[in-house]
């Protein structure tokens, strides 16, 4: 059991990114606290051991308002922890799954779990020698989950398709297509999936590449903003 701050957002992030792999640089990870110190936010980190399923050691799901599996616990994901997550969502929890191409892996595992919510990623990348996307905000529809959000930058994303727009939504839209986006959301039961097309979501606020824009503002979002109605 874990003990809870009143009145706070209660996140699960299934793969921390404090580890020594993560960054030579502590101040990468600047944009991320102060997310949590500015958004009221009880953040709970669990490292991956891949031994075992990912959620083996949590009992209730729903001691949680929020559930982020980062792309090292998406790819470390077994079925009965995509068994353990659906009653999560079907009572009104919302589940963040981050992967892209240049993950190895992470695509085929995301889509385990995102095909059968109508969500589906591609495990492809920008072609052409551009690898950093940079959206306005006529490619960012109106959506509770992008209030405040004017422009958007991704560094090598992979894109996600909505299959059920009566119970999806393209949250950000790429340039080529406004029926794919580099961040979709489907609704299931009572709570939410959410599909974002980078693995390393903490350095996608934080990366040299881009910074300058509204992604700390849009992860934030995902995070404390209330659960949405069907």
């Amino acid at each position: 059991m874990f003990e809870q701050e009143p009145g706070l957002t209660r996140i699960l992030i299934v793969g921390t990114p404090f580890h020594r792999f993560s960054t030579s640089h502590a101040a990468t990870f600047d944009p991320w606290l102060e997310i949590v110190r500015s958004s009221k936010l009880d953040v709970h980190y669990m490292e991956i051991d891949r031994a075992q399923a990912v959620l083996q050691t949590i009992e209730d799901l729903s001691n949680f308002d929020v559930v982020l599996l980062s792309g090292e616990g998406i790819y470390s994901a077994r079925p009965t922890d995509f068994a353990q997550l659906k009653p999560f969502i079907n009572s009104g929890g919302r589940v963040i799954v981050t992967a892209n191409a240049f993950m190895l892996g992470t695509v085929d595992k995301a889509n385990e779990f995102v095909v059968p919510y109508d969500l589906k990623m591609t495990d492809t990348e920008p072609s052409g020698g551009n690898s950093l996307i940079e959206l306005e905000e006529t490619e960012i529809p109106k959506h509770a989950l992008t209030e405040g959000v004017r422009t958007l930058k991704f560094f090598r994303p992979s894109p996600v398709a909505v299959e059920n727009f009566k119970s999806g939504k393209v949250l950000v839209q790429t340039q080529t297509d406004p029926q794919v986006g580099y961040v979709a959301l489907a609704n299931h039961g009572k709570g939410e999936i959410i599909a974002l097309g980078i693995s390393l979501w903490w350095n996608w606020i934080a990366s040299p590449q881009e910074t300058g824009a509204d992604n700390a503002r849009l992860l934030k979002n995902l995070l404390t903003k209330p659960r949405l109605a069907d």
